[in-house]
């Protein structure tokens, strides 16, 4: 038995789909098809989770003490609603501080200190540069673009506490139900030396899109991690525009690892 979900527009009046055989011999068929409209929980319209692969080990994200460290989040729509000036509001626990939002992400309010059962909390709010967009995914079953990703950096020591964090969608009156991620700080990573006779480096699959402070941070780490190269093959949108029609320029990037010695 297979169920999946899917994504159906207005007008859309037929669907399809295809069944991969290979050259093998014999004979398929598909009995007791059914459509089940799908309707989310109110409040659940838009949810996010941790994307897979940046987190270990029961869905505890690790960060390394005083490091810059990247969370992605992958967004699933189950309403397939369209956004209008989609915003995330993440709730960041003491002892972490939030350096910079990536995808053209801007700031829409002032962060602001709030308690919640007795801790203490950063709360940030931003845009997510998607107006008039649709995310696609209904669920989780695949990563998608078109989320958000945090770079944090742990300032308190580490432990083996758990700290809590949230993060949730809201687009004018529509403001989804938080959703948690979890966190723990350990130690940071040891400076290494770069070797002068062999090349050593990073190999990035994603965009790099943070810019002024998170992009002065972030540059020195690769450093400190003993790089002395960085291919960044996923910035596919060079010379582009943005979503809200500012142009995007690399150069920046380019000039903060240039400054760092890699190449």
């Amino acid at each position: 038995r297979y169920e999946t979900k899917i994504a159906v527009l207005p007008g859309e009046g037929q669907l399809g789909f295809t069944i991969f055989g290979g050259r093998a011999p014999g004979k398929a068929w598909i009995d007791d098809v059914r459509l089940e409209e799908v309707k989310p929980e109110t409040g659940s319209e838009v949810v996010f989770r941790m994307t897979p692969n940046y987190y270990t080990d029961d869905n505890v994200y690790y960060m390394a003490q005083g490091d810059p460290m990247i969370l992605n989040f992958t967004a699933c729509n189950e309403a397939q609603y369209k956004a209008k000036l989609p915003r995330v509001i993440v709730e960041i626990p003491e002892g972490v501080e939030l350096l910079g939002f990536g995808c053209d992400a801007e700031p829409f309010r002032p962060p602001e200190t709030i308690k919640k059962d007795g801790k203490t909390y950063t709360r940030y709010d931003y845009t997510m540069a998607f107006p008039g967009v649709i995310l696609r995914s209904v669920d989780f079953r695949r990563t998608t673009y078109g989320a958000t990703h945090l770079m944090l950096r742990a300032t308190q020591p580490p432990s083996d506490e758990t700290l809590d964090g949230s993060i949730h969608f809201a687009d004018g009156n529509l403001r989804c139900k938080p959703c948690p991620f979890k966190m723990k700080v350990i130690p940071g990573v040891p400076e290494t030396l770069v070797p002068k006779r062999f090349r050593t480096m990073a190999d990035i699959s994603a965009s790099i899109e943070f810019y002024d402070k998170p992009l002065a941070i972030w540059a020195p780490f690769y450093r400190k991690c003993g790089f002395n190269e960085v291919i960044i093959e996923g910035y596919l949108r060079i010379g582009g525009r943005t979503e809200l029609g500012k142009r995007r320029d690399p150069t920046p990037i380019f000039k903060a690892l240039k400054d760092q010695g890699l190449t």
